[in-house]
């Protein structure tokens, strides 16, 4: 599912987090990988002095290719193939459209790479690629806890139980086989909010899980459908099913993941039919930015 992948690195220390997740990856499926960077082209000003712009834009070049060279040799080292690209231009914008060029299968970065420069909640350029890339999103975020090694084979799977997220379920156990050894289906049930509109009268009970007919045993039910199903396509995956209530999803997926000492999340998104391709919703984006372990975002 992943051997070619396109590494997007700006070489900040949140960076160094993505390059251990490519050397995983790229081990795990005999991979190969391509690091770009990305120099946006605001650092150059058309109104400036031409000679002192070009003096600025040599040294900064030679900084650039140095630091990619140095990359590329820590992936040689552990035996991985590994080529470099460098660009001027809009990050956001051509990380896509070379992950596209070289038909990677996977893109992996780092968010808050830039602290302070980005204007979005996890990150612009981060919350863009992730929209618009037409392949998963592996994303490191500033929290992640970095091992010797990273390890990608238990994974927590967060599911809404519609066949959208069985169909990302089935292909996250058909894309990561023979890796993945553990898979944990959670379901997040959200409790009924209930608000006082007119003093004196009965409060406004509004149901969160509208879909839920007959509570919890529904959806454990529909849970252990899912379970049944993903073990017909791979008996050889612990398949487990967890059910948490709550009104802040990402806090039970995160708490769901440490009691069980989880490597990964897995998170589908969904078509936007607005300006954007994807739909990531606040609690993907929530997890981009907190989670102690990767995030990937299946497309």
């Amino acid at each position: 599912m992943f051997r070619r992948i396109l590494l997007a690195t700006d070489f900040s220390p949140s960076a160094e987090k993505a390059y251990v997740l490519a050397r995983r990856l790229a081990k795990a499926f005999n991979g190969e990988v391509t690091v770009l960077h990305v120099l946006h082209d605001h650092y150059w000003s058309p109104g400036g002095n031409p000679q002192r712009e070009l003096q600025i834009g040599n040294k900064i070049q030679e900084r650039i290719m140095d630091a990619l060279l140095d990359v590329r040799e820590s992936f040689e080292e552990h035996g991985i193939p590994c080529d470099t690209r460098f660009l001027v231009g809009n990050p956001r914008q051509d990380i896509v459209l070379t992950a596209r060029q070289i038909s990677a299968h996977v893109i992996i970065m780092a968010s808050h790479g830039h602290s302070g420069l980005y204007d979005s909640i996890i990150g612009a350029t981060t919350d863009r690629v992730v929209r618009q890339s037409i392949i998963p999103v592996l994303v490191a975020s500033s929290f992640m806890e970095q091992p010797e090694d990273a390890i990608l084979d238990r994974i927590l799977f967060p599911t809404d139980l519609s066949n959208f997220s069985y169909h990302f379920a089935e292909s996250l156990v058909y894309g990561l086989a023979p890796q993945i050894k553990e898979l944990h289906l959670v379901h997040v049930l959200r409790p009924p909010i209930s608000l006082a509109l007119i003093p004196g009268e009965a409060p406004l009970v509004i149901d969160m899980e509208p879909g839920r007919d007959n509570g919890d045993m529904e959806v454990e039910k529909r849970l252990e459908d899912m379970q049944r199903q993903l073990r017909e396509r791979n008996e050889d995956i612990e398949i487990y099913t967890g059910i948490r209530m709550g009104t802040s999803v990402e806090a039970e997926i995160m708490q769901y993941r440490q009691e069980n000492n989880l490597h990964l999340i897995a998170m589908p998104a969904s078509l936007n039919p607005s300006s954007e391709p994807y739909y990531i919703g606040r609690s993907t984006e929530q997890l981009l930015k907190q989670a102690k372990v990767p995030v990937l975002v299946l497309k």
